[in-house]
């Protein structure tokens, strides 16, 4: 094998694509990439961030149950002992 040029489809940069990384994606079973190493690393930060904020999200948010009316809702306060959380139609 030998080096290729290949073209970005993000940037539409030129980037190699070496002999070596070639070997180590033919060993993994992977197909050849078709972004630049830049490119890569941003839209897989971008990814783990969504991914972050997807699940801090999810755990600002709890299911409280009204004292008053049994209704259940989500709040993103987290619970404290001894403090009484309404629903939004008697709070």
């Amino acid at each position: 094998m030998s080096d290729t040029k290949k073209i970005c489809c993000e940037c539409h940069g030129k980037f190699v694509f070496s002999a070596a990384e070639q070997a180590r994606v033919a060993a993994k079973g992977h197909t050849a990439p078709r972004r630049c190493r830049a490119c890569r690393a941003e839209r897989r930060d971008n990814r783990l961030s969504a991914e972050r904020l997807a699940r801090k999200k999810e755990k600002e948010t709890e299911v409280h149950c009204c004292p008053l009316c049994g209704e259940e809702f989500l709040l993103s306060l987290k619970r404290k002992v001894g403090v009484l959380r309404y629903c939004p139609r008697h709070f």
